[in-house]
This record gives C-alpha cells, sequence and structure tokens, in this order.
C-alpha cells in the first residue's frame, strides 16, 4: 500500500480550524464520528457484529444526508466512500443490489421518499 503524502499547510489548518470552513465545520462531528469508530474497530467487534453493522448503517445515513446538504469536503467525501465499501462488505456480503434495497428503504429526508 502506498503512502500518502504528508498533508500541505491548507490541510493541516482547515483540520486544526474547522470553523474557518463552513464545509468543513458542517462535516466536523461526521468526520469525528468516523474517525472514532475507525480508531477503536476492536470495541465493535468485541461484542456480536450485528451492532457494529448498525452502527455502520447510521454512520452511512449520516454521509447521505450531509452529501445531500453538500456539507462534505474532500476529507468527509472519502470517509464517506471508505464507510460505503465496508458496509457493503460487511452488512451486505458485499452486494450493492442488496445495500441499495435496504437503502431505497431508509426515510432520510429524501423529497422522493415513500410513504
Amino acid at each position: 500500500m502506498e503512502a500518502l503524502p504528508p498533508a500541505g499547510p491548507a490541510i493541516r489548518e482547515a483540520a486544526m480550524f474547522p470553523s474557518r470552513n463552513p464545509r468543513a465545520a458542517a462535516s466536523a462531528p461526521l468526520s469525528a464520528a468516523l474517525l472514532l469508530a475507525a480508531a477503536f474497530p476492536a470495541a465493535a467487534e468485541s461484542q456480536s457484529p450485528e451492532p457494529a453493522i448498525e452502527a455502520m448503517k447510521r454512520a452511512y445515513l449520516d454521509c447521505e444526508r450531509a452529501a445531500m446538504a453538500n456539507a462534505l469536503d474532500d476529507g468527509g467525501i472519502m470517509s464517506c466512500s471508505v464507510l460505503y465499501e465496508e458496509l457493503k462488505a460487511e452488512g451486505f456480503d458485499g452486494s450493492f443490489k442488496a445495500l441499495r434495497r435496504w437503502y431505497d428503504l431508509q426515510d432520510i429526508g429524501r423529497e422522493d421518499t415513500a410513504v
């Protein structure tokens, strides 16, 4: 796996001072939740996998809401993409169709949500 280049000054400043960037500030709670989940996978795995998958589903729906509000910065988009792949693999046996069926049944504030 190739190492990522070091973060430039603008990226470090945005991370240290998210209030200076409204998009970063809006996605900060989501990013923090995703980082915590990534930092402590053993805690989620020490219990049954079901709570971890449910937590991933909730986080994924948070990602979708943030994306619909155009509130994700580049880091948030990347984190949500990684979360999507993990959820698809762990929660839906790698099946995009199964994940999509589940997603279509969720009420996440979309205008087209079925009643």
